[in-house]
């Protein structure tokens, strides 16, 4: 765990905050020596990540010497690189001269390591005596690179300068980029503060604590590019985030170019000089950038012109669009399709206001009504459309309006109609139209939208097929009287029964509320189900007498009989299980199967009320009429036994309401 102070091991120094960056005046290897051994053995007895970069007159081999005798099994810590001794050449000037990018992307990779590693800090120092001769102006703007660097993480550096290349003129520059100084007097070492900085730093570490907490924590990311090098000199961990970085350090000397697609690269390059660098215009710019692990982010840019650490600079505040411009971008791609779709469907695509006034036509209009598409906006519903769609359309947006503005914020309902309207050579053409209605941010209907489709063939069809069913059903009515009179014929005391119980049947089911094509499957039903008599010898049917238990047993069989002979016509077979089952009871009573209950076919207990009614209603050889009382008390008093009881009910309720009459 690091802590806000490091012990620099240095007597005459103690302990310092981190992110210090010291100078240190040197005169002999002596000096070196003194100073950056107790230094470096504090810094790994503290667990810290160590890097001493030598040069003359202290070598590479000497310094390694001087540690090994200083630190308890150092060759090991050296081993698992804990500690490294790096020549200058190798660290400032691999290519042969003074690289600062490279020797800061060194840097950056050892803070990187001291977190992978788990160490508890970073402790570096630097011979800079072979620089001296590349230039002071270049060697202060590093030195100001590598303060900003450290200032962010748990790392001290010291840099040592020789005296013998310092004048008066140079050892105040590199006094004033330094908080502290050591140096030798009188063979003794002093500290020397840099009082001017000092009285800044704490006149300003307010102000910088808040702007720097502000920076740290915006939610939008903050980059600084420097405007000499074009590179970021530091960044916010929002930044980070968005590229895809762990720490704002790791974006540091990174140009911000390379993360954009090559394409876009002179175009921001551009922008970035002109808005930010040159006239500050506070402009935002929306570009593409690729993140670490290469995918695509859309950002949103303002540039400002800056100051940082007394540089030129550019600050860049981030924030990440990337979800609304997709959204845009899907809403374009939508937008662009539904257009093609509409330019090109051989349907009529439509838009009026709620008045009528049309918004939009598709160019299909032409093929479907022959006018241009100018002169179809220019049409009225009253041109367009025939007398009698006219008022349909009317009727039914009104009604459709009517319903949304009665209940505010209710979803505007549409609908589908068929309309007739008038081509412009003034021949008519059925068209199926979707209607729906288009709200405003409030719900409320603000246009209609619909699509208009020729119906005409299908029409012509309907139509056709329309004609032919009502020949059919002609055909079969005919069919089925004939059959029902051929049963009457065996047996003429019952002619007209077959025609009354189905009268009766449908009666009682329009009263139980039952839909029209239930009633005409009971109508059929009762016109037939006696049609298994045929087959009964003519002196049981007109036998005057009681039955007996055989010729009863023979009556029995009529409803199988029926059954056997419908069940294999197309469309009888429901008609056929209705007669099969019309003489059950309630109570299991009945035959042929003896059903109980819900286990008879509703139409099947209507039949069957029927049937009793009638045939008490009715004379028998057997027997004179009981009369329609009777047969009704009958049903009412052995409702819920033999008979449905919702039936019964039903039964009794269009005879006493007066509203049916048996009719020849």
């Amino acid at each position: 765990m690091t802590t806000r102070a490091a012990n620099t091991g240095i007597p005459i120094v103690g302990s310092v905050p981190w992110g210090t960056h010291l100078c240190h005046f040197y005169e002999t290897r002596q000096d070196l020596l003194e100073v950056l051994v107790p230094f470096f053995k504090a810094g790994l007895e503290n667990n810290e990540l160590c890097v001493w970069i030598t040069a003359e007159p202290l070598s590479e081999s000497e310094a390694r010497k001087a540690m090994m005798g200083a630190v308890p099994r150092f060759d090991s810590l050296v081993q698992r690189r804990q500690m490294e001794i790096v020549p200058w050449t190798a660290w400032y000037s691999p290519d042969g001269s003074f690289a600062p990018q490279s020797a800061l992307d060194a840097a950056r990779s050892r803070i990187t390591a001291m977190a992978e590693d788990g160490y508890s800090g970073l402790r570096a120092s630097g011979n800079v005596g072979a620089l001296c001769s590349e230039g002071w102006e270049d060697l202060a703007r590093y030195e100001g690179a590598v303060d900003s660097l450290i200032g962010h993480h748990p790392a001290v550096a010291i840099c040592s300068y020789p005296l013998s290349a310092c004048g008066v003129r140079e050892s105040l520059s590199v006094m004033a980029n330094h908080r502290l100084a050591l140096i030798k007097h009188l063979g003794m070492w002093q500290v020397v503060e840099n009082s001017a900085q000092a009285r800044t730093t704490a006149a300003l570490k307010e102000t910088r604590q808040g702007y720097r907490r502000l920076f740290e924590n915006s939610r939008d990311g903050m980059e600084v590019i420097d405007r000499s090098t074009g590179r970021i000199a530091v960044a916010n961990q929002a930044a980070a985030r968005i590229f895809g970085f762990d720490t704002p350090a790791e974006m540091v000397g990174i140009n911000p170019l390379d993360y954009l697609p090559p394409e876009d690269r002179e175009r921001v390059a551009g922008m970035m000089s002109e808005y930010l660098f040159e006239k500050d215009m506070r402009q935002t710019m929306e570009l593409r950038a690729r993140k670490t692990d290469g995918s695509t982010v859309w950002l949103s840019a303002l540039g400002t012109k800056t100051e940082y650490q007394g540089r030129a600079a550019g600050l860049i505040s981030l924030r990440d669009v990337t979800d609304r411009k997709q959204t845009e971008q899907a809403f374009e791609d939508s937008e662009r399709r539904y257009r093609l779709l509409a330019e090109n469907a051989s349907d009529v695509i439509w838009v009026t206001d709620l008045k009528f006034k049309p918004e939009y036509l598709s160019p299909s209009i032409s093929r479907l009504l022959g006018y241009t598409v100018d002169e179809a906006m220019m049409g009225t519903p009253e041109t367009m459309l025939t007398g009698p769609s006219l008022e349909a359309a009317r009727d039914a947006f009104g009604r459709a309006l009517a319903f949304v503005q009665a209940g505010p914020g209710r979803p505007p309902r549409g609908g589908r109609l068929e309309l007739q309207l008038r081509r412009k050579d003034g021949s008519p053409v059925w068209v199926d139209t979707t209607v729906a209605f288009l709200p405003d941010a409030n719900g409320r209907p603000m246009e209609i939208v619909g699509v208009l489709r020729d119906i005409s063939e299908r029409k012509k069809v309907e139509e056709e097929l329309h004609d032919s069913l009502q020949v059919l059903e002609r055909t079969i009515e005919s069919a089925i009287q004939a059959i029902a009179s051929t049963a009457e014929t065996k047996d003429p005391y019952t002619a007209g029964h077959q025609r009354r119980v189905a009268q009766l049947a449908c009666a009682i089911a329009a009263e139980l509320g039952l839909p029209g094509d239930r009633i005409r499957l009971i109508r059929t039903a009762g016109l037939l189900h006696d049609l298994g008599k045929i087959s009964l010898p003519a002196e049981i049917l007109i036998k005057p007498g009681r039955l007996s238990g055989l010729e009863l047993a023979v009556i029995k069989t009529h409803p199988r009989v029926a059954y056997d002979v419908l069940k294999n016509v197309e469309s009888f077979g429901g008609i056929a299980e209705i007669i099969f089952q019309h003489h059950e009871r309630m109570d299991g009573s009945g035959y042929p199967s003896g059903l109980r209950g819900e286990e008879i076919l509703l139409e099947a207990r209507i039949l069957a009320v029927s049937d009793v009614v009638e045939a008490m209603s009715s004379h028998r050889p057997y027997r004179p009429a009981l009369g329609l009382e009777n047969a009704l008390e009958e049903i009412a008093c052995n409702s819920d036994t033999l008979y449905d009881p919702d039936v019964a009910s039903a039964c009794l309720r269009v005879f006493r309401l007066g509203q049916f009459k048996f009719t020849e």
